[in-house]
């Protein structure tokens, strides 16, 4: 029994190409609603966010920060103590590990003073034991070791009820208003 051929059948449908551009059209808008609604949670979360901070030198409030990358929102905070250079975002979250802190030198020993040393004029004297030094409300304290932070709760995940509300308040106005546009 012979092949049959293969032949080519030309279809030619009216108004197709208009409808194929209605939907690239549709495709377009709902990727623009999704990237707007994006912007807006994105602002929102900063502001919920900056609410929630610690407030102690406003420094980790002004430096929570909202990125949109497409239709995500990547959210991030930086406090840096322009002293001492730590960013202490993490402390203010979870806490100090220790209970009590006390100096340390740069490779982690415990800094223990020497009974007698050097001083400048070349005799012997006797040295303070080792403190930590920092400024708080205008004032220089000088201690042997301070008591660590523990704070009684997360204040991002204290935040994030509040944050994914206003995502999803956000998410039904865009989905409404594409709803209402393609039905139109």
């Amino acid at each position: 029994m012979p092949k049959p051929k293969k032949g080519k059948i030309n279809a030619k449908v009216k108004g197709a190409k208009r409808q194929a551009g209605n939907a690239r059209a549709a495709a377009r808008m709902v990727n623009r609603s999704q990237e707007e609604s994006a912007r807006n949670v994105a602002t929102d979360a900063e502001l919920i966010l900056q609410e929630h901070a610690p407030r102690r030198s406003h420094r980790l409030a002004r430096g929570i920060r909202a990125v949109t990358v497409g239709d995500q929102v990547i959210l991030t905070a930086k406090a840096v103590d322009p002293d001492s250079g730590f960013d202490y975002v993490a402390v203010s979250r979870f806490g100090h590990r220790k209970k009590i802190i006390k100096p340390v030198r740069s490779g982690g020993r415990s800094r223990r003073a020497r009974n007698r040393t050097r001083l400048a004029s070349g005799r012997f004297g006797t040295r303070r034991p080792a403190a930590l030094r920092f400024y708080s409300l205008g004032q220089l304290w000088i201690l042997p070791s301070v008591r660590g932070f523990k704070p009684t709760s997360d204040w991002v995940q204290d935040s994030m009820p509040e944050i994914n509300a206003a995502a999803r308040d956000e998410m039904e106005q865009t989905g409404n208003k594409i709803a209402a546009r393609w039905s139109s």
